[in-house]
């Protein structure tokens, strides 16, 4: 499985499991206060968003920085051309 597709999976599973316990505290019958609510969902966003920030990607190769390089200075010369410069 590719790291993005694991990210998404692991953010997925991560709020199923936030409205999980959601209805296990409604179906138990204990109260559920906005403020609830809304602490939960805080909380639950705090390792969705620290999975984002380690699951980024992986940095640009030399050969990927090369070739885009590579690439981008045959556009300006081709635009350069173009525009009479």
């Amino acid at each position: 499985m590719s790291a993005h597709k694991f990210r998404i999976a692991a953010i997925a599973a991560w709020f199923v499991a936030l409205v999980a316990v959601l209805v296990v505290r409604v179906s138990l019958g204990i109260a559920v206060s906005a403020a609830q609510i809304f602490t939960l969902a805080l909380a639950g966003c705090v390792p969705a968003v620290v999975l984002l920030m380690v699951f980024r990607g992986a940095p640009r190769t030399i050969g990927q920085l090369l070739y885009d390089t590579e690439h981008a200075t045959a556009q300006v010369a081709r635009s350069d051309a173009r525009d009479g410069r």
